[in-house]
């Protein structure tokens, strides 16, 4: 369920490195992050464990209707 939220998402900047890694910035809407990061973070701590890529949920900004999400992996 979370990938295909993720998959739905807007993904706003691909940026590839030279060391095989890709860094991606996507925007969820505010409503749905509580769904991606779970209860006590345990979604989001899968998904760290399973896919060993950085994902950083940023703060949100004062009335804007999406937050930007980092990920970061090879």
């Amino acid at each position: 369920m979370i990938l295909e939220l993720i998959n739905e998402s807007k993904v706003e900047l691909e940026i590839k490195n030279d060391q095989n890694t890709e860094d991606i910035l996507i925007l969820v809407p505010n409503g749905l992050v509580s769904i991606i990061i779970g209860s006590r973070g345990k979604n989001i701590k899968n998904l760290i464990d399973s896919s060993k890529a950085s994902i950083i949920v940023n703060q949100p900004v004062y009335k804007m209707l999406h937050r930007t999400i980092s990920i970061s992996g090879t």
